[in-house]
């Protein structure tokens, strides 16, 4: 059962109601907003895995409306985010969203409203699994969707293909192994800080149970007072250690499908035979793109 957790925010309600039901029933926990203003309280809390957002937030049939995008733009830096389109193209998106879209490249994949439910989980489930990939991905390909990609795909061979792939791959790993030494870093600091608490809430402690005993009371609750906020700032800080191991654990797990599909990758280049490394190749190719982006 998955348990991540997605905020899917559109302004259509019934739209709305029907997709958090086909990704509830994919074993996901779907929260919701119908407006921009409580989209944005929703991230700014945190705990979202990732969040779907559609791109006119506010009014459909306003071509100025760009409230989905502004949030991804915010937000899009610390939760992976999916963009919904009304558009059935990629094409027709940037025309109607003109020069703000150029400076706007904060999602790691747009979706049409047109492509069905099954399309939407499809993403979801790589966008969960690995996020940085799939916009390596993308960049790598010069794709803006998964619909593009696959138009991609179609006008090149193999060969430029894995290669494209393997670029991919490398990138990501450079990226998940500085973000994991970043992680590991806050941690050590978390911890440091939490220790630093704990120890002087008991310093203060000792002082309130002295004043206790010199018979000052007044003084002695401060202490108290003063201690339990040193304690909730160390165990605070606890809990920032403890979700950023999490975070260092879910890094590796990244890190290891990379592994995996480079070893796909390099394997093929061992094979003599030229047509049979090319076959070889495509079948790759196919397994890669049917796992992310099928």
């Amino acid at each position: 059962m998955k348990k991540s957790i997605i905020l899917m925010a559109d302004n259509l309600e019934e739209f709305l109601d029907e997709r958090r039901e086909f990704l509830k029933r994919a074993g996901y926990t779907v929260i919701t907003a119908s407006n921009p203003v409580d989209a944005e309280k929703l991230l700014e809390r945190g705990g979202i895995d990732l969040a779907i957002l559609d791109i006119r937030m506010i009014n459909d049939d306003d071509q100025d409306d760009v409230s989905g995008l502004e949030l991804a733009e915010k937000y899009g830096h610390q939760t992976p985010i999916i963009m919904l389109t009304g558009y059935p193209t990629w094409e027709n998106v940037k025309a109607a969203l003109g020069r703000d879209m150029n400076g706007l490249s904060p999602a790691v994949d747009f979706l049409s409203k047109k492509e069905g439910p099954k399309m939407m989980i499809q993403a979801v489930d790589f966008t969960i699994e690995n996020p940085r990939l799939k916009k390596n991905v993308l960049q790598e390909f010069q794709a803006e969707s998964s619909q593009a990609f696959h138009e991609v795909l179609d006008k090149q061979g193999a060969e430029e293909t894995t290669d494209m792939f393997q670029k991919s791959l490398n990138r990501t790993e450079r990226e998940l192994t500085q973000h994991r030494m970043e992680i590991a870093d806050q941690s050590e600091n978390y911890q440091k800080i939490a220790i630093r608490m704990g120890y002087i809430g008991l310093g203060v402690i000792v002082v309130g149970a002295t004043f206790v005993v010199l018979g000052k009371t007044p003084l002695a609750l401060l202490s108290g007072v003063a201690a339990a906020i040193f304690e909730a700032i160390s165990v605070l800080f606890i809990s920032r250690t403890v979700q950023a191991s999490k975070q260092v654990e879910e890094n590796y797990k990244e890190l290891q499908e990379i592994y995996r599909a480079s070893h796909l990758i390099s394997i093929c280049d061992t094979i003599d035979a030229k047509s049979k490394r090319e076959d070889t190749k495509i079948l790759i190719v196919e397994k890669l793109t049917g796992k992310w982006f099928s």
